[in-house]
């Protein structure tokens, strides 16, 4: 097996029309010089960002419209056929509105010498500042893969759910300590991102102040 400074990490990003794109691809640039987006109906900003950004390798531009609704598997499952001729060893898949933790290099070397092949990470949701997280049950605090190795024909169709490409699906966790393996959740931090998440969805609960609130660092 390779020695991880061996390891080749790349990484997937769906952007859409989210604030911290940018911050995203900041995020992603700490961890490999190659990053390949599939934007899908991106802000102008957005796509002009994307296509300026040094570090991404390769770009696709989809669009969602009234009769091809979003589907989950179908757009993972074109970003990740981008990586066919890269082949690498780890990829990193975040949403464009998430941030890795800073120990990330640790757990992925740790992630790599394990025999697990999908990385498990834990929605932190940010709530009116990045140190602020609503643990309430309103935003649930789900896991999701965030990263995971390289198979041949890896795929997302049919989509097993929790952002887990088929192949690796069903391995269990692999941390190094569970208590640092979580990404920062934007998406829902400002008032206003909540307001056009509620007229996207018309779900009143992320509207709802939280009940209890605890004070996060890194």
């Amino acid at each position: 097996m390779k020695q991880f400074k061996d390891v080749k990490i790349v990484g997937c990003v769906m952007i859409h029309n989210s604030p911290y794109a940018k911050r995203v691809l900041d995020d992603l640039a700490k961890y490999t010089n190659n990053i390949y987006v599939n934007l899908n109906d991106p802000s102008e900003e957005n796509r002009n960002m994307v296509y300026k950004y040094d570090k991404v390798k390769l770009v696709i531009l989809e669009t969602t419209n009234k009769l091809n609704n979003w589907h989950q598997a179908s757009q993972r499952g074109l970003t990740i056929r981008m990586l066919d001729d890269i082949k690498p060893d780890i990829i990193l898949f975040p949403d464009d509105d998430e941030l890795y933790p800073n120990c990330l290099m640790e757990l992925l070397n740790d992630f790599w010498e394990s025999d697990k092949k999908a990385f498990y990470f834990t929605m932190d949701y940010c709530y009116n500042d990045e140190q602020s997280i609503r643990k309430d049950g309103i935003f649930s605090r789900m896991h999701h893969v965030r990263a995971f190795k390289w198979e041949p024909g890896i795929t997302y169709k049919p989509y097993p759910g929790k952002a887990c490409p088929r192949t690796v699906f069903g391995n269990s966790l692999a941390f190094y300590d569970r208590k640092r393996a979580f990404v920062k959740h934007l998406g829902y931090m400002t008032e206003r991102d909540r307001q056009i998440k509620y007229k996207r969805d018309g779900k009143k609960h992320y509207l709802e102040t939280p009940k209890i609130l605890i004070t996060k660092n890194g």
